[in-house]
């Protein structure tokens, strides 16, 4: 079957959804293109993907950049383990946290800081990680620096926005966010499927932020923090990491 057919029949398909309205509309756009997106394409139209998808990449990693953030592409998992070990000896890391996000996991991260011998600690909401917390407040109590300087966090996403660079959070159970907002630096790894053109396109139906099934709440980060509250004078770093970077892996 050719690429056109497998077209055909999906949009023969989708027009036979139930409409959304008790008049008999026709389907919702949105019901025509999840058709069309689940269908098994080929030749053609996954070329046709693959390039939109190259120039969502691109307009992502633009925009991080303008908004003074670092951004790289890796290929695969082997090629964002070496981004990560470049990026932790350029900027000094002496210690890292980070999370249990699949593409961390994916990167080696663990074994990649034992092999550099720097601290490492999970952010599971163990006791370890309550000990930090614990130390941080008292190191500001005492204005001194913390005895394990937690420089960066590692850590994934649940999708981000090509039209503004921006990754995006989702709090709840084993998605605490107190962790890598305490840290001053932070690194983002993006799988290059959870990229999405606009603020919009992540609230489809079925998408990374369905929107039948929110959070309690939603974080998102673009680039490092900033504020000019004080005096109208631009300030990096105040409510937030100060350095960002994200790696698009895919």
């Amino acid at each position: 079957m050719s690429a056109r057919d497998e077209i055909l029949d999906s949009l023969g398909a989708a027009a036979s959804l139930p409409a959304r309205s008790t008049g008999g509309a026709s389907p919702h756009t949105s019901q025509v293109l999840r058709a069309v997106a689940g269908a098994s394409l080929s030749g053609f139209s996954r070329a046709v993907s693959a390039d939109y998808n190259d120039e969502q990449v691109d307009r992502f990693c633009e925009r991080v950049r303008a908004v003074k953030g670092e951004a790289e592409r890796a290929a695969d998992s082997f090629a964002a383990r070496d981004l990560v070990k470049a990026l932790l000896t350029r900027w000094g890391i002496r210690g890292v946290v980070y999370n249990a996000d699949p593409l961390v996991m994916a990167v080696g991260l663990p074994a990649l800081l034992d092999e550099l011998k720097i601290a490492a600690l999970k952010l599971d909401g163990g006791p370890a990680e309550a000990a930090w917390r614990e130390e941080l407040g008292a190191a500001a109590r005492e204005k001194r620096e913390p005895t394990v300087p937690w420089d960066l966090a590692v850590i994934g996403c649940e999708g981000a926005i090509a039209e503004s660079g921006t990754v995006i959070h989702r709090a709840g159970k084993g998605h605490g966010r107190g962790g890598w907002l305490l840290s001053q630096s932070q690194l983002v790894l993006v799988d290059a499927n959870q990229l999405v053109p606009d603020l919009e396109a992540l609230f489809v139906s079925g998408g990374a932020l369905d929107r039948d099934d929110l959070p309690r709440a939603i974080t998102a980060v673009t680039g490092p923090s900033r504020t000019a509250d004080i005096e109208q004078t631009l300030t990096v770093g105040v409510h937030g990491p100060g350095r960002f970077c994200a790696v698009v892996v895919g």
